[in-house]
This record gives structure tokens, C-alpha cells and sequence, in this order.
């Protein structure tokens, strides 16, 4: 059979059990109850016995709650950063003016001729006097 040859030894370590506690057998006098009238062993209002936490879907809940906290202060970021992107957009368009040199979202570059409701002529050529119209929209910059 072939074998995968990796870079780097694959180390597997066997999970060894935990120490043992140290439990320390109180004189026969007190085996059969504590002070409380508990057996021992048991857990009650002050007994010594421990067990191990139940297990948990993810794991400890703390991470949990961070990872959900991260999750939304990045949904926030991110809206937060579309809102401004979408002001300063609605305000270079209201702002276009006649003589203004724009760059068109496909690059291309020109001078602002008219200005109408939902569109923009622009000169792109100035030996043959070349206008287009163009969807406000489609201005990416004005430039300066």
C-alpha cells in the first residue's frame, strides 16, 4: 500500500489519567457520617466530594458569548461603513455641477456639460466634441 510520507513526525499522545486525589480516611469513630449526619463521600452543604462539570454543546459559555458579541460588532461595522459610503455617494451626485471634471464608474474621464433629473451629460472628447448621457450613478469622483 502506498503511505503518505509527511514533512514532520506525527507525535500521538495517549490521554493518561488524572492523578489520583489524595483522600485521607478520617479516624473509625467518624466513617459512618460527618458532622452534618452525611455520609461521606457526599456532596452537601460543606461536604468535600466533586464532580465533574456536566458537558456542554460549545463549550465553555464564555466563548460562546464572545464569539456572539464579535459576530455583531462586525454586522455593526460593516452597516455602519455601507451607511457612510451611501451619504457621501448622495452627496457627490446632489453636488454635481456644469464644468466639473467627473471619472465615470467605468473610468472613463470627462467634464460635466448639463446636469437633468436622473442623468448627466458628460464631454468626453474635446477635438470632436463627443457627449454622452449617463445615469448620475454612474459618476465615481469628481475631480479637483
Amino acid at each position: 500500500m502506498f503511505e503518505a510520507q509527511l514533512p514532520f513526525p506525527l507525535l500521538l499522545q495517549e490521554a493518561s489519567p488524572p492523578p489520583a486525589a489524595d483522600v485521607s480516611v478520617p479516624p473509625a469513630a467518624d466513617v459512618s457520617a460527618t458532622s452534618e449526619g452525611q455520609p461521606l463521600g457526599t456532596a452537601g452543604s460543606g461536604g468535600t466530594g466533586s464532580s465533574p462539570p456536566p458537558p456542554t454543546l460549545f463549550g465553555d459559555p464564555l466563548l460562546l458569548f464572545m464569539l456572539v458579541g464579535f459576530m455583531v460588532l462586525m454586522i455593526v461595522f460593516s452597516v455602519s461603513s455601507g451607511r457612510k459610503e451611501k451619504k457621501r455617494k448622495e452627496s457627490l451626485i446632489a453636488s454635481l455641477a456644469k464644468n466639473q471634471k467627473v471619472q465615470l464608474a467605468g473610468g472613463e474621464l470627462g467634464t460635466v456639460v448639463e446636469v437633468r433629473d436622473h442623468e448627466v451629460v458628460v464631454k468626453v472628447d474635446e477635438n470632436s466634441n463627443t457627449r454622452i448621457r449617463y445615469v448620475k450613478s454612474a459618476v465615481a469622483a469628481v475631480i479637483e
